[in-house]
C-alpha cells in the first residue's frame, strides 16, 4: 500500500509519499517541496493574502496529482501554525480542500510537537552520527552563506553583512576583555593574524553599512516578489548598521585620540 502525507507548514509545504510493508516498516517513493513562506505573510498581515492562497491552492493541487501518478492509495494533510493562526485560516482550509479534494487536519501546537518528536525517534540513527555532513552543511550554509547565493547580489550583501559583523565583534569583544582576544589572535604567525583582522575592520565597517543599506532598499524600494516584508528583518538589520556604525565611530575616536589603531 502506498501512502502519501501532505505538510503544509508556515515556511513550506511537503509532500512525500511511501510504500508501506506488512511489517509496519515502509521506504521512499517520491518527494516534492515548495517554500511558500506563508508564516511571513501571517506575520505581517494576520491573514493570508489572495496571492498567497492562490500559491497555496496551485502547489498543493501539483502535490495531489504528482501523488497519484507516484501510486498513492490515500492521501493524508496536516497544516500547522500559518493556517491555524491566520485569521482567515478556517475559509482558507476549506478553500484548499474544495480545490484538492483532500480533507485537511488542522493540528494544534502541541500535537505538531509531539509528531515532530516522533518522527525523529522514527527516522532512524542518532543525529550525532551523521557530524562530518553536519559540520559540512555548517560551514557551507553558516559560515560561507552558499545559499543565499541563488540571488548573487542578495548573497553578496548577507556574506558581507555576517562576515563584517563577525569581523567587527572580534573588535568589540577583544575592548571589552581588555585585549584578551587581541593576545590570543597574536600568537599564530608571529601576531600577523591579529594584524590582519584589525586592518581589515575599517574597510569592512563600511562594506557593512552599503550592505545594510542595499538591504533596506530591497525591502523598502525594490521589494523583489520572493521576498517577505517583515518588521523584525528591518529592526535587525536597523541594530546591526546601528552596531556597525558605533564600532566605526568608536575606533575613529580610539584613532583621533591615541594615533593610529
Amino acid at each position: 500500500m502506498r501512502i502519501a502525507a501532505h505538510d503544509l507548514g508556515s515556511n513550506s509545504f511537503h509532500s512525500v509519499v511511501v510504500e508501506v510493508h506488512t511489517d509496519g516498516t515502509f521506504h521512499e517513493v517520491s518527494r516534492e517541496k515548495e517554500r511558500l513562506r506563508l508564516g511571513s505573510v501571517v506575520a505581517q498581515y494576520g491573514r493570508l493574502t489572495e496571492e498567497a492562497i492562490d500559491r497555496a491552492t496551485i502547489t498543493l493541487k501539483r502535490m495531489r496529482a504528482l501523488a497519484s501518478s507516484a501510486g498513492a492509495d490515500e492521501q493524508l494533510a496536516c497544516a500547522t501554525s500559518a493556517l491555524r493562526e491566520a485569521e482567515n485560516g478556517p475559509e482558507v482550509v476549506a478553500h484548499l480542500e474544495a480545490a484538492t479534494g483532500l480533507r485537511i487536519r488542522v493540528i494544534s501546537g502541541r500535537d505538531e510537537a509531539r509528531l515532530i518528536f516522533a518522527a525523529v525517534r522514527a527516522s532512524g540513527p542518532s543525529p550525532f552520527a551523521d557530524i562530518p555532513r553536519r559540520v559540512g552543511g555548517l560551514v557551507r550554509y553558516t559560515l560561507l552563506q552558499t545559499k543565499m547565493f541563488k540571488d548573487r547580489r542578495a548573497g553578496v550583501m548577507h556574506f558581507a553583512i555576517f562576515w563584517g559583523f563577525v569581523l567587527l565583534t572580534i573588535g568589540t569583544a577583544n575592548i571589552v576583555t581588555g585585549g584578551a582576544i587581541q593576545a590570543v589572535l597574536a600568537i599564530p604567525a608571529e601576531g600577523s593574524l591579529w594584524t590582519a583582522v584589525s586592518a581589515m575592520q575599517n574597510a569592512v565597517a563600511v562594506l557593512v553599512l552599503v550592505a545594510v543599506g542595499y538591504a533596506f532598499v530591497r525591502r523598502l524600494i525594490t521589494k523583489p516578489r520572493r521576498l517577505a516584508f517583515t518588521r523584525g528583518a528591518l529592526i535587525i538589520l536597523g541594530l546591526i548598521g546601528g552596531v556597525v556604525a558605533t564600532e566605526l565611530l568608536a575606533q575613529t575616536f580610539e584613532a583621533a585620540r591615541f594615533g593610529a589603531v
